[in-house]
This record gives structure tokens, C-alpha cells and sequence, in this order.
């Protein structure tokens, strides 16, 4: 009997699932350069508006998402701090503000991510297609297997033990059928 061929479409979806945690940290570091540069432009607010904003933030017109580039990669940015002129979101991020530092050096850490979860991502597809049958994905790489067969293909994991002991089946039955 052979065994069962992954395909390389559920490469993909095991490939997926075990880099989610470098997704994770991605969009932390994303979340969190949002919260900075939303933190330095409240500064820039009267304190008049932010108390109004936080009072009433459906009344007043969000900024909305920023671009920042950094190393030919685009960050979109989620501001949720009122509308500010452009001008004045200029002064604010320039190239020698503590901001545009600290939004660099978040870039710099979604970049060494984003590579490592590219090399382990190409890692676990080379892996996996070169293991290639089901049997031997079981034997080498236990982790892509479990997901594979649990998540992917969806079968049901029969818990330990269920079919251990005989003797201790048959006796429950007996008891249950001589009531």
C-alpha cells in the first residue's frame, strides 16, 4: 500500500499555518509604530480637541491611514487622532524627529520578520516537498503532520488510550447490559 502524496496546495495551508506567529509579530510592529506616531501628533493637538475626541471620537473626523516608506517597503499606518493639516504632519515627521527614528527602527524590526519568515516559510515548503508522502511527513516532521491531518484534511484526533484496554470495555458493557 503507498502512502499518501501532499499536494502542493496543502504545502501552502501547513506553510501558512505554522508561520501565523511571525504574522502575529508583523502586525504588532505595525500596530505599535500606529500608536507612536498617533501619540506624537496628539501632541500637536490642542488639548481641546483630544478631550472632545475622546469624549465624542464618532463626531470628529479620523485622520485615517498614513504611508510611511522605509527600504522600499510601504507601512499603512492607522491613525485614529483627528484630522491634522499636512503641513503639520511634515514638521512632525521629518527625517530628524525622534519619531521618523522610532518609526525607522520599527521598519527595520517588520523587515528582519519579514525575512525570517520568508526563509523559514521556504524552508518548510522545501521540506515538505521533498518529504513528499503523508508517511513520511509522520516520520520527520511531526508538527506539519498533526496539522496536515488535523486542520487541513480535517480528521478526527482519536484521544490516547480510547482502544487500550479491552478487558475494561467488556466489563463496563457487562454491567451496563445486566442492569
Amino acid at each position: 500500500m503507498t502512502s499518501k502524496v501532499i499536494s502542493y496546495s496543502k504545502v501552502d495551508d501547513v506553510t501558512r499555518i505554522l508561520t501565523k506567529s511571525y504574522d502575529v509579530k508583523q502586525e504588532k510592529i505595525k500596530a505599535d509604530m500606529s500608536k507612536a506616531l498617533a501619540a506624537e501628533c496628539a501632541k500637536h493637538l490642542p488639548a481641546e480637541v483630544m478631550d472632545f475626541y475622546k469624549k465624542y471620537p464618532n463626531k470628529v473626523h479620523n485622520h485615517g491611514s498614513v504611508t510611511f516608506k522605509h527600504a522600499d517597503e510601504y507601512f499603512y499606518l492607522d491613525l485614529r487622532i483627528p484630522t491634522l493639516e499636512m503641513d503639520v504632519m511634515k514638521k512632525i515627521v521629518t527625517p530628524t524627529s525622534n519619531i521618523f527614528a522610532t518609526l525607522t527602527q520599527f521598519a527595520q524590526d517588520y523587515l528582519v520578520h519579514k525575512l525570517e519568515k520568508n526563509t523559514i516559510k521556504n524552508q518548510i515548503k522545501c521540506t515538505l516537498i521533498k518529504l513528499r508522502t503523508y508517511k513520511r511527513i509522520e516520520a520527520n516532521f511531526p508538527e506539519a503532520y498533526d496539522i496536515l491531518l488535523y486542520q487541513i484534511d480535517k480528521e478526527v484526533k482519536q484521544p490516547k488510550g480510547l482502544c487500550d484496554s479491552v478487558e475494561e470495555l467488556r466489563a463496563k458493557l457487562s454491567k451496563e447490559l445486566a442492569k
